[in-house]
């Protein structure tokens, strides 16, 4: 099942402003890689 918009806007937010992306992974429950992608695509 996709990730929805709202929680890939969240994550972003969380690391842009300096929560890191291990921190993000941990706390809304996404793969780091995930993440890496999501900002690679930013």
């Amino acid at each position: 099942m996709p990730y929805s918009v709202d929680l890939k806007i969240r994550v972003l937010q969380f690391v842009e402003q300096g929560g890191g992306i291990s921190n993000a992974a941990k706390l809304y429950q996404v793969g780091r890689a995930t993440i890496y992608r999501w900002l690679g695509q930013t």
